[in-house]
Parts: structure tokens; sequence; C-alpha cells
């Protein structure tokens, strides 16, 4: 009699066991589960962003050499034609420019920033193209700005690198 109590009592411990282990994995899976379908998400948009922009560059005849995508926005060069490549995709609202380096004059590089005592806040980054002749405006293009985009990522880095790259074919 006392074995078959004990024998009753183990294996009700150990269904126990097993119900809190597969409480404990579903609550695990239900946490990790809105991550994983963020990040798949976010890589899909940014996949579909750098097909839109290779496709409306090759639909233009140029071939992107070197790109890169963060977030809402690829950008990318055509190296042999010399042709800056930009796509920005934010909240349904899409802008592209191609600029033919070969005709630009100046590429300036324009940090907006609020300054609240110590601090200060980036508003808006952009990057403004200058044209040799007069006939053409300047544009600029926005990388970041504070009204469309909740928080900045990679875009101030991004800027840097891309500026950088520009004016160098630009001096050549």
């Amino acid at each position: 009699m006392f074995f078959q109590c004990a024998i009753i009592q183990y294996l009700n411990f150990k269904k126990m066991d097993l119900g809190v282990a597969l409480v404990g994995a579903l609550v695990i899976v239900a946490c990790i589960l809105p991550f994983i379908i963020m990040y798949k998400t976010k890589k899909y948009k940014e996949e579909q962003l750098l097909e839109e922009l290779k496709n409306t560059a090759s639909e233009k005849g140029f071939l992107l050499t070197n790109y890169e995508v963060s977030g809402d926005l690829a950008i990318g060069i055509d190296k042999t034609s010399n042709v800056f490549c930009f796509c920005k995709n934010v909240r349904d609202n899409k802008s592209q420019e191609f600029i033919r380096l070969n005709e630009v004059k100046k590429c300036s590089l324009i940090n907006l920033k609020n300054s609240t005592g110590s601090q200060s806040i980036i508003d808006k980054l952009a990057l403004s193209f200058e044209f040799k002749t007069k006939t053409n405006p300047s544009i600029s293009v926005v990388f970041y700005d504070s009204e469309q985009q909740l928080q900045l990522s990679k875009e101030l880095q991004l800027i840097e690198k891309w500026y950088s790259i520009i004016n160098q074919k630009i001096k050549a």
C-alpha cells in the first residue's frame, strides 16, 4: 500500500512537471515570436525597397555597383555612369532621386539640430546637391526627418559614409 501511494505521487509529480514545462515553453514562445515577426517584416521591406531601387535604376540604364539598405531607405551608386541613386519609403510616401554626379558642383551634408540646454536633438539629416548649371535647382535628399520618423537609427553613420563617397566621386 505504501509503495502504491509513493508511485502514484511520483507519477502525479511528473505530470505536473510536464505541465509546468509546457506552459513555460509556451510563454517563452509567446514572448519571442513578436520580435521574430518584426525582424522578418523589416528584412522583407528592406529587400523590397532594394529590389525597387535596382529595378528603377536598371530601367534608367544604370547598374548599382555599391548599395546599402537601412530601414526605409535604399541608396546606391553606379560607378561607371557616376550616378547616385536614392529611394525612400516612409508611410507609403515614396521618393526617388537619380543624380548624375558629373553634373554636381557641390554636395553638402545638412545636419539640423534642436538644442535644449546641454542636449541637442537631430531634427533632420540630408544631402544637398548644388549643380554646375544654374538651370538645375538644388536637390536635397533627406535621410532622416524627426517629423516623419520616430527615432534615428543608422542614418547618421550612413549619411556620413555616403557623403564621403559622393564627394570623392565629384572631385574625381
